[in-house]
């Protein structure tokens, strides 16, 4: 992981590779977790069809975070890039994560961290339970 004063220096020096700034923004997401008193359970969980940012968890309560870091909104916030399609892939994803690790009876949570750096510091933009897993009457949702 990359430091937040080795981000400056990178910053300041030759710029910010999408690679460095996304692995900085990730780990400002997980410091924000951390001061509220959430306990990261996993970080890039990586499966063949998609990937977990961050898993954070807080007694009962397990969140389920998409990070987005930009360095501007010429194309749009950061956010905006959570469409209904990578929604669904979280849940799937998140499913897969709680059925491998036999994790029952848990409030389950999706917040969307949206972070810009504006080239001295992150802003961080955390949208708290952004989305949620849809069921209809005949079918709700369950967690395997």
């Amino acid at each position: 992981m990359i430091s937040l004063r080795v981000l400056f220096d990178l910053v300041s020096r030759r710029g910010l590779t999408p690679r460095d700034l996304g692995s900085a923004g990730e780990k400002a997401a997980a410091r924000f977790y951390r001061w509220r008193g959430y306990r990261i359970v996993a970080r890039n969980v990586r499966w063949r069809d998609g990937e977990i940012d961050l898993v954070a968890r807080r007694g009962r309560k397990i969140v389920f975070v998409e990070v987005k870091t930009r360095k501007q909104t010429g194309s749009g916030h950061p956010y905006e890039a959570v469409d209904r399609e990578k929604q669904l892939q979280i849940v799937h994803l998140a499913q897969r994560f709680l059925f491998t690790g036999k994790l029952t009876d848990l409030e389950v949570h999706f917040d969307v961290m949206s972070i810009l750096w504006d080239g001295r510091r992150f802003r961080i933009q955390r949208f708290e339970d952004a989305f949620a897993p849809m069921g209809s009457a005949g079918r709700p949702w369950t967690w395997a």
